[in-house]
């Protein structure tokens, strides 16, 4: 308990001293607290509407739609804990500096759970604070019951994610073909057999009114109790040997591609270009990049979530043509938000290459810039003229949508892209893949979660703007908008690498 008590006070002194004696750490703060604060606003107000709606509609619609907004909740815990682990479980050296200490395997598990609350604490107070204010105001003392349970299924939809997480890599990314098919087969059976009931109790009216949210509760704090008290040990164990299975991992990168892309490879290979360098250099990493396909595959789940989006959606009021293209841009936004604020910045010393180059150095920031431009706007239209086609949109409304998305992920990209030269460092040198992860696939420096968060608050503001306008007028603020971002962005840009220059 004393060694639990040690690391828990480093956690909050390092996060601590990081505000106090970083500016940059600050004024991401500071943009995380005013996204957060418009967040909690805009969905207190929508949710104390919706509420009031289901009341008028009965007990049992009222039933339902507070069980919609706790599995839309839970939803997104599970995304965002998802990603939160995959970034740092073992890829952080606080985390192989923790394992180190001499505790036990429950107290080890244990602490790795708690410091999951930690990560997504900005999203855990965005939805505390939503939902206790508009349960609280609407529901009195059941609104009471229905906060508790919520919070208690996060804090189970958390662990449950972390075992999940465990499980997977120690069972298929890293196991026998024997683990592999068993691990495959039972969670597709048990994926099978949780979507066949979540399905079957919202298509059953009826059946409803008996998912109280007392019960639930106890089900949840009697499962946390089990796992966090007499399971807890086999927990840690189970992190403990996969973790040195990891640290034991020693086989070079997988060599295995999705059929058409060595074709690809071999096209660009063609353009005897610095873009053409770039993309094929791009093109044989990603293709052999686990983070890579599992961005993909999320991009790919949500895309398929759409139908399912645009219920909930027309209740809240949203229209189609905002509907398609705040979908439309979300799709693109998810596959580069984690490795497009790293894309100059990443380079380190590589850079004094190309900058010793007879090339111009703007010639290198359009490279950069088009080889993540492209492709985010083809997938952008792509999403944009399938949700359309879904949403039955006319056609006059269609060109908007897709002129909209492109702006937007346009404007965005380009953001993202050419302020990543603001944590650029010509003496980063990474070494090791871990380091090369940490450097390229995630942005965990201050300066670009900064980047991160004012891409969201843009992204929010302009969805609000399309949304509170007429298409027209949006539309022209939107194109000024974004001639202003690129303009800007391109000149900061520059004036940071000669200064860099010149500074040496």
């Amino acid at each position: 308990m004393r060694l639990a008590l040690i690391a828990w006070r480093a956690r909050l002194r390092s996060a601590h001293n990081t505000l106090r004696y970083h500016s940059v750490a600050k004024i991401g703060l500071a943009v995380t607290i005013m996204a957060t604060c418009a967040a909690t606003i805009w969905s207190t107000s929508q949710m104390a509407e919706r509420i009031q709606q289901w009341q008028t509609a009965g007990d049992q619609a009222l039933t339902a739609g507070l069980w919609q907004l706790c599995l839309g909740i839970w939803g997104g815990s599970a995304f965002f804990a998802l990603l939160t682990i995959m970034q740092t479980l073992w890829r952080n050296d606080e985390m192989i500096l923790l394992f180190t200490l001499p505790m036990s395997y429950a107290t080890l598990f244990r602490m790795i759970w708690g410091f999951l609350f930690l990560e997504l604490w900005n999203w855990l107070l965005l939805q505390a604070i939503a939902l206790g204010s508009v349960l609280l105001a609407t529901l009195d003392w059941q609104g009471l019951s229905w906060l508790l349970m919520i919070q208690l299924g996060i804090g189970m939809i958390l662990c449950c994610m972390l075992l999940g997480v465990l499980l997977f890599v120690r069972y298929i990314f890293v196991g026998n073909w024997k683990q592999r098919t068993l691990a495959v087969s039972l969670s597709t059976l048990l994926l099978v057999l949780a979507g066949r009931a979540v399905f079957f109790l919202m298509t059953k009216p009826g059946t409803i009114r008996w998912l109280q949210p007392e019960p639930i509760a106890g089900i949840f704090l009697l499962a946390l109790g089990i796992t966090m008290g007499p399971c807890a040990t086999a927990c840690g164990r189970l992190y403990a040997t996969t973790f040195h299975l990891l640290q034991g991992l020693d086989r070079p990168p997988g060599t295995w591609r999705l059929p058409g892309v060595t074709t690809i490879q071999r096209l660009l290979e063609r353009r005897r270009t610095l873009s053409g360098a770039l993309a094929v250099r791009a093109v044989t990493n990603q293709s052999r990049n686990w983070f890579f396909w599992l961005r993909f595959t999320v991009t790919a789940i949500l895309l398929a979530l759409a139908p399912v989006v645009r219920t909930p959606s027309m209740r809240m009021g949203i229209p189609p043509l905002l509907f398609v293209v705040s979908y439309g841009t979300l799709l693109p936004l998810v596959l580069i938000l984690e490795t497009a604020p790293n894309s100059i910045s990443a380079e380190g010393q590589r850079l004094n290459l190309y900058l010793v180059a007879p090339l111009p150095l703007s010639r290198l920031l359009r490279a950069k810039l088009t080889l993540f431009l492209f492709p985010v706007l083809i997938i952008g239209v792509l999403v944009g003229l399938v949700l359309s086609h879904l949403v039955a949109l006319p056609l006059a409304q269609q060109g908007q949508a897709l002129l909209a998305i492109v702006l937007i992920v346009g404007s965005l990209t380009t953001l993202l892209v050419l302020g990543s030269t603001w944590d650029l460092n010509l003496q980063t040198l990474a070494e090791g893949m871990e380091q090369i992860i940490l450097q390229e696939e995630t942005p965990l420096s201050p300066r670009r979660l900064t980047l991160v968060n004012l891409c969201v608050l843009f992204w929010a503001g302009m969805l609000l703007l399309l949304w509170r306008l007429p298409p027209l007028p949006a539309l022209i603020l939107l194109l000024l908008f974004t001639c202003m971002l690129i303009v800007g962005t391109w000149s900061f840009s520059i004036g940071f690498i000669h200064h860099l220059i010149k500074n040496g």
